[in-house]
This record gives C-alpha cells, structure tokens and sequence, in this order.
C-alpha cells in the first residue's frame, strides 16, 4: 500500500542575509499537521532581534526561512505563515514560535523568491494514479511446464497531456527500481515495481506556485474520476546548480506542499476498481489532452460547483446532511452558471420592464401603517419586498432539479430514479429535504427522510452532478452512455418506495 511520505528533522534555520545568527528548530511533516517548523524556547528571547515575531510579519508571514537538517541537507521554507506559543504554566511557562510553511525544498537553498523558476523539472507519485491509467511494462511467462518464470520488462509509452501555460505535461513511467534479492530462511525473493508519475517541464521558468498549482488540479482531475481523495505520495523537482568548478549540475530536490488530509482514511486505503471509478484512462484515452484541459476551464469558471463537489470527496466522514446541503448547492449554482440552462421564465427586460415594474407600483401605492394601522404596513416592509421582487424570476430549486434531470436522464440507465413521475417525486423531495435543513422547520424538518434513503438521494445527486461535468469535459454523448451502462450495477438508484413525497 502506498502511504503519504512523512517527515520529521532537527537543524538550525536563519534568514536570508542573516546566516551568521542561527537558532535551533524542528521541522515536521505529516498528513495530519501539515508541514510544520517549531522554533523552540531557546530562541524566543532573540525573536525581535532578528525580526522574527510574528506579530510584525504582514499578516503573519515571512516569504523565505532557510536551514540546514542535521544530516547536513540544505532546506528552503517558502511562505511561512507564524504565531508564539505558550505551553506550561507559572516559571514552567514555555514559549515557542511554530511556521506552517507552505511549501518546503529539502537540498537546495534558494534565497530569493525568483530562484524557485529554477527548477526545470517536476515528478509526482500520487496515489490512485496507477490504479487510473492501468499500464504496466512488466510481463510475467510461464514455461517449461511452469518450471520456469520468465519477467521482462519494458517502459511504456509517455502520455502526453499537451502544454498549458508553457508548462508540458505527461503521465510518465519510471524505469522499473533495480531488482533486489533478499535472502530469508533458505529463500530469495525478487522485488520488481515500476512507478507511475505525473510530470511537468517547466521550460520557461514559472514560478513553484504556477507549477504546483497544475499539479494541485490534475490531483483534482484524478480524484473526479476515481471518486476518491487523491493526494501526493512524493514529489521531486530537478534543479541545476553550480558545483565546485562553477559547472552546472543537476540535482535532486525533494518537495512538500503543506496539504493536510484524513490519515486514518489513508490507513485504510486499497485499490480501486475501475467500475467503481467515474472513468478511466482506457476509456478516455484518445481525447485525454483536450479533456485535462477543459478541466482546467471548469476549474476557473465552475470554482465553486468544484469546490462543493471535493469537499465530500476529500472529508468522507462529514455529516450526511452537510453533503446532501453541498450537492444540492452545487447543482443549483451549476444551473445559475452554465451557458446550457436558462435561469429566467422570461427575458430580464420583459420581466423589469413588465410585471416587476407593476409590483412594485402596486407596492409603493399599498398603504402605510399611518394611512391603515390594520392592513398597513410599514415603509421598511415595503423595501423588503420590493428587494424580493429580483428573484421572483428566478428558476425555483425544484424546477432547476427538474430541467438538470431532464437533460442528463437520456444519458444515464433507463432505471435511473424512473419515469417521468418519479423524477418530479424526486426532485420535489430533494428541495424539501434542503429547504428543511436550511430553514430548520420543525414542521419541514420531519419530511427529512432516514439516513439510508437520505444517503440514496444524496449519491443520486451526484451522479447528476457527475453527469453535468462530464458534459463540460467535451464527453459526447454516446461516451457517456457507454461509460453508465457499464458501471450500472454500481450506480445508484432511488427504489419506487423512496421517491414518494
């Protein structure tokens, strides 16, 4: 099983410029807290000599700390965000300064912000990656008998994903790690493991941030289609530096990018599928680099759609009506956003013009409170209601359900949530559901069906989502049903006894 690298060093760290006053610290990284450099008690007394307290940092934030780990390896902490910590209590009080960089370079100082376009090369393990595209070299033949075990190997063919922003991407394949014989009990046992990586050439020096902002994306991109969270194993970065005899040479650089995650949900990780996934390579393979691409398009334009759809897949313990709240959300904010639905019952002219205008005719002319203290109302109810008058345009939820399902039903199984009836059932208890969680009415509130069937409505939802988004990834039609139908036995699907209001 692959697990996210973990790791944790004693050195010295100082500032740029500042080499001669080093203080004594810990660097620490782990899926859990992130990247983390604890300056300890030592050092407090000296923190406004060197500029360290963070209360005189903007927001905070110093851009570079440098140190060197106790196996002599240089480090380089980019954006480190500090506070002072008190621990103990009485003359046992203890201060220290914590950082949570955001990224840290274990091998290379680079002293100015500018330095980091100096890493030409960037290789990223990232877990479920090699269960997505399902390519390996390795051959494994038996013969003589099944005597004798015949392994060979070859690299596979590089996938190419096109350049985006001057950055050129692909899916590579290491040449597999040199053969290791270990000698146990009288036997050998041979280890042979090719590793899969994503790769970014970085041939007109962006900046580390523009790099790892790709690499973030395509992170996203993998986790959408294995519907899982995906995060980075390991990260390596080639730099060329001057050696002794000003000749440049290339070195290795290991990379931490401060991104915390669920470790006991890593704990537990295993394979996956490929019909559990959304779609893999195979499947997409001819179209993969216009596909990355218009990921990247939805990723700007549908931020928040995004955003919403991996906060369920990134936090799988989250309460099941939180996730039900952002699915929901996000199907209506997808309907608002896209080019493909209108939002409206008629054009905004007609209605501003038309019947918004008589409303609010008929609303100033409502008499007052001092015209009619019965049937009156006041003049800040008056401005509330004709701020209302914006939104009677407006699609309702349930009608904005309704026309997404309308769409997207011909492409998913004939099975799915039923026949034209059900789909209003449905949709009309999936806008009850979220208007009692959101309103918390009590009388609303008991229409909240069980947590099984919430979770059936939930998982349907997204596949309305998920549906949605393979449409704006270019998918024709016929791709998206073929990809449906095959996954059938592993979609859900709302029984005729839940779709009842």
């Amino acid at each position: 099983m692959l697990m996210v690298e973990k790791f944790e060093s004693d050195g010295y760290w100082w500032l740029p410029g500042q080499e001669n006053v080093k203080v004594p610290g810990k660097f620490i990284y782990n899926s859990e807290q992130g990247l983390i450099l604890d300056l300890n008690d030592a050092f407090y007394c000296f923190a406004k000599l060197l500029s360290w307290e963070p209360s005189i940092f903007p927001q905070g934030e110093t851009q570079i700390i440098l140190g060197l780990l106790n196996d002599g390896k240089p480090i380089t902490l980019y954006q480190c965000y500090g506070r002072t910590i008190k621990e103990g209590w009485g003359g046992n009080l203890i201060h220290h300064i914590r950082f949570n960089p955001n990224f840290a370079l274990i091998g290379v100082f680079f002293e100015n912000k500018e330095d980091d376009k100096k890493i030409k090369l960037f290789k990223a393990q990232l877990s479920y990656l090699e269960d997505w595209v399902d390519i390996s070299g390795l051959i494994a033949n038996l013969q003589n008998d099944n005597e004798e075990i015949i392994i060979s190997y070859k690299k596979p063919s590089t996938i190419n994903l096109g350049t985006v922003n001057n950055l050129k991407l692909d899916i590579g394949f290491s040449p597999v790690e040199p053969l290791t014989m270990f000698y146990l009990k009288n036997d050998f046992q041979a280890q042979i493991k090719q590793i899969t990586y994503f790769k970014i050439e970085n041939r007109s020096l962006k900046s580390l941030e523009d790099c790892l902002k790709i690499l973030i994306n395509f992170c996203e991109f993998i986790s959408f289609t294995v519907k899982t969270p995906v995060e980075i194993l390991s990260l390596i970065g080639k730099v060329d530096v001057q050696n002794a005899e000003n000749e440049n040479q290339e070195k290795s650089v290991r990379i931490f990018v401060n991104r915390r995650i669920n470790n006991n949900y890593y704990q537990n990780r295993m394979n996956i599928h490929p019909l559990s996934m959304l779609f893999t390579y195979h499947e997409v393979k001819d179209e993969i680099e216009n596909i990355f691409k218009k990921w990247l398009l939805i990723k700007d334009n549908l931020k928040i759609i995004c955003e919403l759809l991996f906060i369920n897949i990134y936090t799988p313990q989250l309460y099941l009506e939180y996730q039900f709240i952002n699915i929901i959300q996000a199907l209506e904010a997808y309907h608002s956003n896209s080019s493909k639905y209108q939002d409206k019952y008629i054009s905004k002219n007609s209605f501003k013009h038309g019947i918004k205008q008589q409303l609010k005719n008929l609303i100033e002319r409502y008499p007052s409170q001092d015209q009619d203290q019965e049937l009156g109302i006041s003049d800040e109810f008056k401005k509330v209601l004709i701020n209302k008058l914006d939104f009677l345009n407006s699609f309702t939820l349930k009608s904005r359900l309704f026309d997404l399902v309308k769409r997207v039903s011909p492409l998913l199984p004939d099975q799915f949530i039923g026949d034209l009836e059900e789909r209003k059932k449905f949709m009309s208890k999936a806008a009850n559901i979220r208007h009692a969680l959101t309103h918390h009415d009590e009388d609303l509130r008991e229409k909240i069906p069980s947590s099984g069937e919430l979770k059936q409505i939930t998982l349907n939802l997204t596949l309305i989502l998920q549906t949605c988004l393979l449409q704006e990834l270019g998918l024709s039609e016929e791709k998206i049903k073929y990809i449906m139908n095959k996954r059938m036995p592993n979609l859900p699907f709302i029984k005729e006894n839940n779709t009842g209001q």
